[in-house]
């Protein structure tokens, strides 16, 4: 699925969720994402607009559109921000697979880290404008 393990990069995700939770008061919402992504100048603006949990936009990436979807393949985590309240719900992005992840569960965590969301009893809303670039 993948050629390189990812376990060492999640339990650092998880470890800074942890610390924007526990540190930053003044914190509403967080985005996760890497130095290789770049935003539309509005991104922020669109999806704070939106006023949910989840809110999580279409991207590019690989030089294809994507529309998001709440699917394997169909959302991308750095095309989603969280609010902080649903975020403390969710736990961390290793939580957020099946308890017997399977090799397959681990390559596509960043589904399982929204259907979490979901399943804390998160709103979701997504927003079919190219607003992410993932490089």
């Amino acid at each position: 699925y993948c050629d390189y393990d990812n376990h060492v990069y999640y339990q650092a995700t998880d470890r800074a969720l942890h610390d924007v939770l526990e540190h930053c008061r003044k914190c509403t919402h967080v985005l996760v994402t890497n130095s290789d992504n770049s935003y539309h100048p509005e991104f922020l603006e669109k999806v704070l607009e939106a006023n949910q949990d989840l809110v999580a936009v279409d991207f590019v990436t690989q030089g294809q559109n994507v529309n998001v979807s709440l699917g394997v393949g169909g959302i991308d985590l750095g095309a989603v921000l969280f609010s902080k309240s649903i975020l403390s719900r969710i736990g961390g992005y290793t939580q957020a697979l099946p308890e017997r992840a399977s090799p397959k569960d681990v390559h596509d965590a960043d589904y399982w880290f929204v259907q979490k969301g979901l399943d804390e009893g998160g709103s979701l809303v997504f927003l079919h404008s190219v607003l992410f670039y993932h490089h």
